[in-house]
């Protein structure tokens, strides 16, 4: 059974020619779908387009099927889209048929660490470049993993980055997705279910996110589609997308750059102290070079995170206006 959990919000539908117009006025209507390594993404994403593409013109396009990943390299390095169908009860004029809606899979982090920084980096690069090319976000995707046994620190800090990359003013437009239920008892998918909206999503449920699940087929997922798009009422634009597509700013001076840096020094840290007392465990050389290499990555994705200097930091503002 499909469960919804979400605040009443004060707009619903849009109601008026001058609504419709405005919204309109836009490019494409674009669904980003976030979350860590390994949650479903992409097989989100594929259960709706597999399902479509035999229902439109395959003359006229083709279907973009996401790479689903069974292990634990994500298949999902860059950013991709793929289109899907507008709901009827949106079309309700010709010129809604001129604007495609597009889900958007975005890497997620992983357990690793590894590649942090070029992840967030490129997440703000399409977001800038979705803003430039004036395509509008209806809503945010976000896919958990409900099977998990506890909640770990990756997830965490996929959460906290996330929630500084979409800023509060747009926790009403998420809609957090349950995955993999069917790997848990029920009680224990309820239980963890009570768990996460009392605690690591207590700020997002009391801002009016929406609290849904994807049951492995088509409905489930086109239901949390269609939900963000019969809610698209007015344009907005993420905290990350503000931030560099507006103010111009650096990745590590943005919200989410910098809650990156706190969790990636945090790991640093730990890391450094493993790797000090690596000849008092014993640990042969193959894992130490391993620790070593982990130690040397992570170094580099905080120097990279750190504030550049005004100058640099100005002739780099300066080339991202050209």
């Amino acid at each position: 059974m499909q469960k919804v959990f979400s605040k009443p919000k004060i707009a619903s539908t849009i109601r008026d020619q001058g609504e419709l117009e405005k919204l309109l006025n836009i490019r494409n209507i674009v669904i980003p779908v976030m979350g860590p390594t390994g949650v479903g993404k992409s097989t989100f994403i594929n259960a709706i387009v597999a399902k479509e593409f035999d229902e439109i013109d395959s003359s006229s396009m083709k279907p973009c099927l996401m790479e689903v990943g069974h292990g634990l390299v994500s298949c999902t390095k860059d950013v991709q889209a793929s289109c899907i169908k507008s709901p009827m009860d949106l079309v309700r004029m010709q010129q809604m048929l001129d604007h495609s809606v597009v889900l958007v899979d975005t890497p997620g982090f992983d357990d690793t660490y590894r590649d942090d920084f070029e992840i967030l980096q490129k997440i703000a690069d399409w977001l800038k470049e979705s803003y430039n090319d004036q395509h509008v976000i209806a809503g945010v995707i976000y896919l958990h993993d409900i099977s998990l046994d506890r909640f770990p620190g990756s997830a965490a800090k996929n959460l906290d980055v996330f929630k500084s990359l979409c800023g509060r003013q747009a926790f009403s437009s998420i809609v957090m997705v349950e995955t993999k239920g069917e790997k848990a008892f029920p009680d224990r998918v309820e239980r963890y279910d009570q768990e996460m909206r009392n605690s690591f999503w207590k700020d997002l449920v009391e801002a009016g996110v929406t609290i849904r699940s994807f049951d492995n087929d088509y409905e489930s997922a086109r239901s949390v589609v269609d939900y963000i798009l019969t809610e698209f009422t007015q344009k907005f634009i993420l905290q990350l997308q503000k931030e560099v597509a507006e103010d111009h700013k650096l990745l590590p001076d943005t919200d989410a750059g910098r809650k990156l840096k706190l969790a990636l020094k945090d790991v640093l840290e730990r890391s450094q102290d493993l790797l000090s007392k690596s000849s008092v465990y014993n640990v042969d050389p193959e894992t130490l070079k391993v620790m070593e290499e982990t130690v040397k990555l992570l170094s580099a994705q905080v120097a990279a995170l750190r504030k550049p200097s005004p100058l640099k930091a100005f002739f780099q503002r300066l080339s991202n206006l050209f």
